[in-house]
């Protein structure tokens, strides 16, 4: 179980990072011209992994999710922004994956996360979050999660050659994603890309990414924990749908192809392949 795909970074840039920021220009442009933002957005994918562990590759996927942000403070100090965010995210699997009979047998899991997140001038930001994942169809039992992610926007210094670099730190408090004993989990992730410029709005980034077990994540037995997950690299591609009008928020939809590379470990729960493409198509608004 867990959450998101891993197009979206599964956690690296955790929505504490961003979650709720009300830039100064969107302020100015756009139709939210306070401090609340909201977002909904809808994703197919043809696998669910988290953190490069299989959850489903059969079937119809359909993972939509929802932000709330409130802009605390904004200022032009050392902290230039505090925002606090609530979100909830769902996967829906005709597959009815693992379902127990108690419950909806489609809807596989439903996530909720808090979170605190401050920007620093420079380009640096931080952000805590709490991650409670749910399984309506009883798969899985509640896992209750802490994350505290870190974040650098490196476009003011290498400009069209940003790498974007971010990490996660994710500790779990209550039950596991995998293995019998609660663990640490860190990610590392680079995300360069660009703009195709006028009259094209479309842009492109290179994800990249390392997931690994700090103790105790990647574990088969209560003595025998592995710490290498996996290595992903892919490429995705966003577009905004400006024929919307700009009253009904900012909309664009995108799709991605991301590689996995996983460990001898997680091949064997992905039936065997150690190399599996996943794929994503989304649609989204915020406002």
């Amino acid at each position: 179980m867990g959450r998101c795909n891993q197009w979206r970074g599964c956690g690296v840039v955790v929505l504490a990072l961003s979650l709720g920021a009300v830039r100064a220009g969107a302020a100015e442009e756009g139709p939210n011209r306070g401090r609340v933002s909201f977002s909904v957005n809808s994703d197919i994918t043809n696998a669910y992994f988290f953190r490069g562990i299989l959850n489903e590759r059969d079937g119809f996927i359909w993972e939509p999710y929802a932000d709330l942000g409130f802009n605390l403070y904004k200022g032009e100090g050392a902290i230039s922004s505090v925002d606090l965010g609530f979100g909830t995210w769902f996967s829906f699997q005709t597959e009815k994956t693992l379902a127990t009979g108690e419950g909806p047998a489609n809807l596989y899991e439903v996530d909720y996360y808090p979170s605190l997140s401050v920007e620093f001038a420079g380009g640096f930001s931080t952000g805590v979050s709490y991650v409670l994942y749910t399984s309506p169809n009883g798969a899985f039992s509640t896992v209750q999660q802490l994350d505290w992610s870190l974040g650098f926007d490196d476009s003011e210094y290498l400009g069209a050659f940003a790498l974007h670099p971010s990490a996660l730190f994710s500790f779990e408090l209550e039950n596991t994603s995998f293995g019998p004993d609660e663990g640490g989990y860190f990610q590392f992730g680079l995300t360069p890309g660009f703009d195709a410029g006028e009259p094209y709005t479309v842009s492109f980034t290179f994800p990249l990414q390392v997931g690994v077990s700090m103790y105790d994540y990647y574990e088969t037995s209560h003595s025998n924990d592995h710490t290498f997950g996996f290595f992903s690299f892919g490429v995705a591609s966003s577009f905004p749908l400006s024929f919307i009008p700009e009253d009904y928020g900012s909309w664009s939809t995108g799709i991605s192809v991301t590689a996995l590379v996983l460990s001898d470990t997680l091949e064997e729960v992905n039936e065997g392949d150690q190399i599996f493409p996943v794929a994503v198509w989304s649609l989204g608004f915020e406002y």
